[in-house]
């Protein structure tokens, strides 16, 4: 019985794990395809940073309902 329980909160982080990542995977699909970030050149990490922040912005009023 407890190994049994052991094995569903496994199973159950599992895929609360797995939903993560799913929401970061399609995030970047998203800016890849839509938002152009994969056609950045970015000399520094402030650079960087910088662009990514507008990346999510853009996504983020794209994807709110109004």
């Amino acid at each position: 019985m407890r190994y049994s329980i052991f094995r569903a909160h496994q199973d159950s982080q599992f895929t609360k794990n797995c939903a993560r990542r799913w929401q970061i995977e399609n995030y970047f699909k998203v800016a890849k395809q839509y938002l152009q970030f994969n056609q950045t050149q970015i000399q520094n990490y402030d650079s960087l940073c910088g662009r990514m922040a507008m990346v999510m912005m853009s996504y983020v009023n794209s994807t709110r309902e109004c």
